[in-house]
């Protein structure tokens, strides 16, 4: 045919082009990921969950890894009681002596028994903690004293439950990043629009995956 000596043929090879924007986008991933991270630590802070620190410092951002569906970034916790401070517990009867361990580190260094006295104020009787009733409780008065405020809040769980404080939730709002709760494996899971977020936060990679396809190199 004569368009045949007409036709145009471009050959880019695309394996290093492929590699190479994989490589960016595993970066740009683990940008967002180490920001979640952080953002999901101050939530807890803020929130009063930091006790022993344990949920705190077990959230990890694992490294980008390729998978069927593209390149998948996990960031969460391992710890099981991760989930309860996420969305919060029906009511149950929790064991005791991870309230009693809690509460003991709450209320480092010592309890306070606080002695009650009335007294006339403008006019009316108001109850007002004596100073020189104050006293530190130490030794086995105050591992009883623990142990009753464990009671009680185990007690109230079995009542009622816990609150949810949705951290991670709350983190991805903060960042913008558009999510659906979906179940996983048995648990419920943040499934993000990265590709939302990233077109939104990261300008700049869709220039540069341009730049591969046309040129071949980077923007």
């Amino acid at each position: 045919m004569a368009g045949d000596n007409m036709a145009t043929k471009n050959t880019v090879k695309a394996a290093p082009i492929t590699a190479a924007l994989k490589k960016e986008i595993a970066a740009v991933l683990m940008r967002f990921g180490l920001l979640l991270e952080e953002r999901m630590r101050m939530n807890i802070r803020d929130g009063g969950g930091i006790y022993m620190g344990t949920l705190s410092g077990s959230i990890a951002a694992i490294p980008p890894r390729e998978v069927p569906q593209g390149i998948l970034l996990k960031v969460g916790t391992p710890v099981e009681h991760g989930a309860y401070y996420e969305f919060g517990t029906r009511p149950h009867t929790p064991p005791l002596e991870p309230i009693r361990r809690w509460v003991e580190v709450k209320l480092q260094p010592h309890v306070l028994a606080v002695a009650i006295e009335y007294k006339e104020v403008g006019g009316k009787t108001r109850a007002l903690p004596r100073a020189s009733g104050h006293k530190v409780l130490k030794g086995a008065a105050r591992e009883i004293a623990i142990l009753q405020l464990a009671k009680r809040i185990q007690a109230k769980i079995r009542a009622s439950g816990t609150e949810p404080h949705f951290f991670i939730a709350r983190a991805l709002q903060a960042l913008g990043a558009p999510y659906q709760l979906v179940p996983s494996d048995g648990e419920m899971t943040y499934r993000v629009d990265l590709g939302a977020y990233l077109a939104k936060n990261e300008p700049e990679l869709w220039n540069h995956v341009a730049a591969y396809l046309t040129t071949g190199q980077a923007a």
